[in-house]
């Protein structure tokens, strides 16, 4: 389950060094123009989204060249050909070009157990007799790479200017984009705030003959204190996550409370709260069975009281299947296998986290848009 997930675990003698902080690269500047410019000329909204924070927003953001200019040139060199060859496919690869998309997205995504069912199924649609253990970890191994098993750490950018705040959010664990226009008073307070959203996704171009990294648009939201009162009421109840489990939204704007049973029946409460559409919530982490029981008992001990917690980042969008979009945040660790010791807590990664009122498959989903009816 999301909320519960254990911090992954990459067992290696060696300590990786920090992860500084990236500019935008060439993909996600082409993820941005794929995300923003359906809207960079649009003349009407739709229902629930006011227009003069929008076109406030769209000036902004084409202000800060974040939208208006041609789409880069970004092409991701031959991952067919990469990820066929690791996976034992060779002049076959082709044949199976979705489903290696699907699996470069879940190597990104860090969990081991979903891309071993993603591999299974794979061999068995190839024709093959179903792997054992011995013959998956060789092509696992070989996916990941020298980075090792960790999930791909969620990347921000923040432009602060005196009268706005743009946040680019590439959560791509979780294959989720996100753009958030923000409008500041004369103190420096945020007024409104105005949401880009989308999913990603690798799939097959046009000629079905290689893989690119694509964007989905969502729904745009626009939220101010005032649509905060109306929409919050909705917010109290029983939700479902789109990996099964039951969710429990409870409190008021400032004490805010999200909770969710672990497997173990232990109740995990997550504090914090709800402003300019935006639920934001945090789990510290004061009892091993908050992390589940895939670390050994040693690293458990050793994370608690330790200030590393479990986030929650939901957005009420005025959605009217009643969905609350967004992504469950932890830190990936890395520890000595010999001596049982954490050698680092790394930085921040997103998987995708969606609460729903209506009933959920209770399946695992890579990727969740909004169909292009749906676009304002």
């Amino acid at each position: 389950m999301p909320g519960l997930r254990p911090l992954l675990v990459c067992v290696l003698l060696v300590i990786a060094a920090p992860v500084k902080a990236a500019d935008i690269t060439a993909e996600q500047s082409a993820l941005l123009y794929d995300l923003l410019s359906p809207y960079a000329e649009l003349k009407k909204t739709r229902d629930g989204v006011d227009t003069e924070l929008f076109e406030k927003a769209i000036l902004i953001l084409k202000e800060e060249k974040l939208i208006g200019s041609g789409r880069p040139n970004f092409q991701d060199k031959d991952i067919v050909g990469r990820y066929g060859k690791a996976l034992l496919l060779g002049s076959r690869s082709k044949d199976f070009i979705k489903e290696i998309g699907h699996i470069r997205d879940l190597v990104d995504k860090g969990n081991q157990e979903e891309l071993r069912e993603a591999l299974v199924d794979l061999w068995i649609k190839a024709g093959r007799k179903k792997p054992d253990e011995k013959a998956l970890q060789p092509v696992i191994d070989s996916l990941y790479g020298t980075k090792g098993a960790a999930p791909e750490e969620t990347i921000n950018h923040i432009i602060t200017k005196p009268d706005h705040k743009v946040e680019v959010v590439h959560a791509k664990a979780g294959g989720r984009m996100q753009v958030n226009v923000i409008e500041l008073d004369k103190k420096g307070e945020e007024e409104s705030r105005t949401v880009f959203s989308g999913v990603t996704e690798t799939v097959p171009d046009e000629k079905n003959e290689t893989l690119q990294r694509r964007i989905k648009p969502e729904k745009v939201c626009t939220n101010t204190e005032k649509t905060d009162k109306k929409s919050f009421k909705k917010l109290a109840g029983k939700w479902n996550s789109n990996d099964g489990d039951e969710w429990t939204i409870s409190g008021d704007e400032n004490a805010l409370i999200l909770s969710v049973d672990s497997d173990e029946g232990y109740n995990v409460e997550y504090k914090g709260n709800y402003k300019l559409g935006k639920i934001y919530a945090v789990h510290s982490i004061t009892d091993v069975r908050a992390i589940g029981n895939s670390l050994p008992q040693e690293i458990q001990s050793q994370l608690i009281n330790k200030g590393h917690s479990f986030r929650v980042h939901l957005e009420n969008c005025n959605d009217k299947q009643k969905k609350l979009r967004g992504t469950w945040s932890s830190q990936h660790v890395t520890y000595n296998s010999m001596f049982m010791t954490v050698s680092r807590v790394h930085d921040p990664y997103d998987v995708s986290l969606i609460l729903s009122q209506g009933k959920t498959d209770g399946k695992k989903k890579s990727a969740e848009g909004a169909a292009d009816s749906e676009i304002p």
